[in-house]
Parts: C-alpha cells; structure tokens; sequence
C-alpha cells in the first residue's frame, strides 16, 4: 500500500470548494444581471442539475484516481517460490586410516577440499553431513546454508568420532533416517572413505537404501598401494606410525570391491579418488541427472493489490463527466421551412461553459493520470523484483540478488517486512552482521510470529559464526519464544550455551595469565629503582658518544621500518591463530556432544 498518495484526496476537495465559491460568485453576477425568472427565458438550454452532475462526476473521477493511486490491499496471499533440488547427505570417513598420506597431504584433508568445491556447485539443493568413524553421528542436518555446511565441514578430523573403527554400514542408516519422510525421488547419498569396513553389513545397508529410492554414490579416498597410517599429535604433526597388536605397522589400502559393491547394490555409481579431484565433479554430474523434485518454500505473504476496480471507476467517472453536457437542447420554431434550430444558449453557450468550467478538474484529472499513474504498476514490478531476488538467493548469486532486492525496496516497498527478511539475509551471508542484524530488528511488531522467529534464528546463526556467542544465544531464545517447537533453535541454543562457556573459560584463564603477567611487572619496577644510577651513567655516555655513531642511529630508520613490517605479519598470524583457536574450541563442543560407544573392535583404524 502506498497512504501518502491519500493526500491526493485533497485536490478533489480544494476543487470542490473552489466549485462552492464559483456557484456563489456567478449567481451574484447574474442577479446583478437579471432576476432568476427572465434567466429561464434568456438562457432556456441551461440546466443547473446537469451542470451540478457533471462536475460531481469529474471530483468523484479524481477521488477515485488518488484511492487508485494508494494501491489498497484487502486480503492475503502466499507467493511461492518454487525450487527444484534433491536432497544430499555427505557420509565421509573421520576413522584413523583417513590420516594417510597415500592422497596429498592426507585423504581426509583432500576431502574436506574436493567437498568445499562441491558445495559451490550446488543450487537450490539441500545438503546434510554424517561423519563416522566406529559410529555415526548427524552433524548437520539438510540446509540450504551452504556456508554453515562449509564451516561444519572444517571440523571433520579424525578426533572428531570418539569411537573407533569404521562403520559404514551405520553411516549409511543414519543417513537415510536422517532424510524427511517425503517422497522417495531427488534423495542420494554421497560417501568418501578408503573403505576399509570392520563392523560389516554394509551391503545390506545399501539394499535397504535401495528399497527406499536412495542411490549411494561412493569415492574411494586411498590409492590400491596404501600408505602407512600416521600417528598425530594434538596439533596435528606426525609422531610415529600405527601399530596392530604384533607390532607391525599398519598400512591401509583401498577396498574398491566393497565401494563399488555399495554403489551396484544401492543403484548409484563408484569413481576411485585421484589427487586432481576430478571424480568429485563427476560425482556432481551424475546427481545433477536425478530426479529433482519440486520443494515450496513460502517465502512471501502479501496483501492482494485491489486498485484495479478503483481504476476502472475513476475512468468509467471522468468519461461520464466529460460526456454529459451542461445543458439540453430547447427546438422553437423559426428559420426556413419550419425547420427547428438550437439556441446560443443550448449550443455556443452551452460547449463554452462546458469547456470552462471542466477545465481545472479535467486538466488535475489528466495531470494525476499522466504523472502517476504508475504507481501501481511501479508496486508490481516491486513484487517481480522480490521473486527474481529470491530465485538469485537459492542460486548463491548474492550480489544480483542484493540488487534486486535494493530496486523494489526503491520502488516503494522499503517497508515490507518480506522484504527486510531477505535483505538480512543477503546481508548476512556477505558477512555483513551488524546490518543484517539492524535489518532483521527493524521488522515492525505486527510481522507474522513465524517470520520473527525465522529472523531471529538467522541472527543467531549469524553471530555464532561470528563468535559472539552471547548474542547468538540470546537470538535463538528469542526464536524460541515466537515458535517453540523449532528443533533446529534448540539444538544450535546448546551449542551455542556450550561454545559460549568454553569461550568464558578461556577468558578467565586469560585474565588469570594477564594477572601474573602484572604481578612479575611490579616486581620488575621495584627492581627498577636499583638500576636507575646505571640507566644515567649510560645516558650520559650516549650523549658522548662520536659522530660515527650518530651516523648508524640514522641507518637505523629502514629498520624500523622493517620492524614493522613484522609487527603486521605478526598481528596477522595472531588473528589466524584466534581463527584456529575458535575452530578447535568448536570442535571440542561438538565433540562433547558426540556419545561415546564402548565397544570392543580388533581394528580401531
């Protein structure tokens, strides 16, 4: 709706008075003319009423044109915004033997990098994580948040599972229990591991996939060779190498008969992994061949534009209006032959009064259609803007998007709480969470609970990657409050509850460091005063000191410089070791989360 152009509703009414003053002054003249009963013989086409008529239709055309104009929005409707994807759960091997180095620099790293790229292929697709090692575990669930799956995939290392072994068979269940109960088609299983099953039973979870419409499609990370299975420290360097029970080093090789047999069974495809990737992009291609469903999300909720039937009215009016003459046509006898003629006053009279006095509205009429009767056009090219914004999103063009978006926002609908969801949203996954988060606060109150919710739950996840946890969690009990029954809030609430008391930990550790730290401080100041005599004596030989010697202070100048150089390289690599720390502050999280099994296994790699 647009309410400013209610105030158009003036010009109708200044016309409408103007009208009242006109009608007042021209029957002064002409009773100072004549008295009203000669009037009827000198002027007998005229009508009053006509007149009177005539210009109530032009004021009710222009009344009309100005509601037009406001764009009234009675009822509501869903627009929505139709995509076609399939549903993708990445299974990917987090066991010991994925540390080899038989694939550079390690399978489980290669992967982690081929996935990546993966990821930035996909459109419109929804895609879920399931790391295993001697179990299996859901990480992510199905999203269209590429990003979040981008940072997710950053933790997988092989401490992540603390079960060991590798149980292919329960990553392949707990993916398909992990799918919506929907329909079967445009659902797959992608899985990266060397293969080397030691729980069994694989096979069978494959044809239980196939029963219910899954492909698995397998790469073999490891080459047929094999590698020796590195022993890591804590900060990831290699300090040995593994041992089974006899002492002999373990080497890990790739199963391929058992992959391949996974994919045959399940009706998916096998591909063995090669250190330029290329079998991730086939991968791709052979997923982009299944059957996509069609899933709806309801994006927007609009009021229905209801300005066309006071358009229609507005126009049907002023053609009455200009139609409809002043007065009538009086035949009186005379001329050649009998024959009738009109008046001065029902013809020449009557077309001039017409003309003047319908000129100020006619001439406000035409003016109002002429300079702005685009506007509801205007407001349904807004909508128009706000469908090609929503399909750039899905397709992670973010920046045309964001143009989209900005344009109807131009056009008049800088309001509309639809609007500033997505606005946020763009925002958001730019980076850029301190306007994303202004935007998503600025949705008025009567915004529907379930938008609220959804834009306080994108503000949460927005901070959380930021590493404010404490707005984070304060952002998903508000989403909570306006829909409690949203899982997803749940879930990432504890973590985020988790991650911001690990975080508070590490500030009281740092503020205990920093005291001692300001403690050997004083008591290096109270050893000062004893060296102060040896500071001046030394001050004093410096002011002594040849010419020579001034000459090399000077010298000094681009190494200062290059002192600095290294202050910045330094802060640099301090900020990537906060990055790093962050990440591995996350993977304990989410690792306290992860349930151990006890269980007795011959293999733990």
């Amino acid at each position: 709706a647009e309410p400013f152009w209610l105030l158009a509703l003036l010009v109708p009414a200044a016309l409408l008075l103007l009208e009242f003053a006109l009608r007042f002054r021209d029957r002064a003249a002409r009773r100072r003319f004549a008295a009203d009963p000669l009037w009827r013989h000198l002027a007998p086409g005229r009508s009053a009423a006509l007149r009177r008529t005539r210009r109530w239709l032009l004021l009710a055309g222009l009344a009309f044109i100005a509601l037009a104009l406001a764009d009234p929005r009675i009822g509501t409707r869903w627009e929505e915004v139709k995509r076609e994807g399939i549903d993708i759960f990445l299974c990917v091997d987090v066991s010991r033997s994925m540390d080899t180095g038989d694939i550079r620099p390690s399978r489980l790293m290669k992967a982690r990098f081929e996935l990546r790229r993966f990821l930035q292929g996909l459109k419109g697709d929804r895609v879920g994580i399931v790391p295993f090692a001697g179990t299996a575990y859901p990480l992510m669930p199905l999203t269209l948040d590429y990003d979040a799956a981008a940072m997710f995939l950053d933790l997988l290392d092989t401490r992540l599972i603390p079960t060991p072994g590798t149980a292919i068979a329960e990553a392949i269940e707990t993916a398909l229990a992990s799918f919506p109960e929907e329909e079967a088609r445009g659902r797959a299983i992608l899985l990266i591991s060397d293969g080397e099953d030691h729980e069994g039973g694989a096979v069978e979870a494959a044809k239980k996939a196939r029963e219910m419409g899954v492909p698995v499609y397998t790469i073999g990370m490891a080459l047929a060779k094999g590698d020796p299975i590195p022993l890591l420290d804590e900060k990831g360097v290699p300090s040995g190498w593994k041992r089974d029970d006899e002492g002999h080093i373990v080497t890990s090789r790739l199963n391929e008969d058992l992959l391949r047999g996974i994919a045959d069974v399940s009706g998916g495809k096998y591909w063995r992994a090669t250190q330029g990737g290329g079998e991730f992009r086939s991968a791709y291609r052979a997923l982009l061949g299944l059957d996509r469903k069609e899933i709806e999300t309801r994006r927007i909720t609009d009021y229905e534009d209801r300005f066309q039937p006071l358009l229609v009215a507005a126009v049907l009016l002023l053609a009455a209006g200009f139609i409809l003459p002043e007065g009538r046509r009086t035949p009186r006898p005379g001329g050649h032959g009998g024959k009738k003629t009109q008046t001065l006053s029902g013809k020449r009279r009557g077309t001039a009064a017409r003309s003047k006095r319908a000129a100020v509205p006619a001439g406000a009429a035409i003016a109002l259609l002429l300079l702005f009767g685009a506007s509801p056009a205007a407001a349904q090219k807004g909508h128009k803007l706000v469908k090609e914004g929503n399909r750039l999103t899905v397709e992670r063009k973010y920046d045309d998007a964001l143009s989209r978006y900005l344009e109807a926002k131009a056009l008049g609908d800088s309001t509309r709480p639809e609007l500033l969801y997505d606005l946020g949203g763009i925002y958001a996954r730019k980076g850029d969470i301190a306007r994303a988060d202004s935007l998503y606060r600025s949705l008025p109150p009567e915004t529907r609970r379930d938008l609220l919710a959804r834009a306080a739950y994108n503000r949460g996840t927005a901070f959380a990657q930021q590493g404010d946890y404490s707005k984070a969690l304060d952002s998903f009990i508000e989403s909570l409050k306006l829909n409690p029954g949203d899982a997803d809030a749940k879930t990432n609430l504890e973590l985020a509850r988790r991650m911001l008391q690990q975080q508070q930990q590490q500030q009281q550790e740092g503020d205990k460091n920093q005291q001692q730290k300001q403690q050997q401080d004083n008591q290096q100041q109270q050893q000062g005063g004893e060296k102060k005599q040896q500071q001046d004596n030394q001050q004093q030989e410096n002011q002594q000191q040849q010419p020579g010697e001034k000459d090399q202070q000077q010298e000094q100048g681009p190494r200062q410089q290059e002192g600095e150089k290294m202050d910045r390289e330094l802060a640099e690599r301090f900020l990537n070791q906060l990055k790093q720390d962050e990440k591995e502050l996350l993977k304990k999280v989410v690792r306290q989360q992860i349930p151990a099994k006890k269980k007795k296994v011959k293999k733990d790699w």
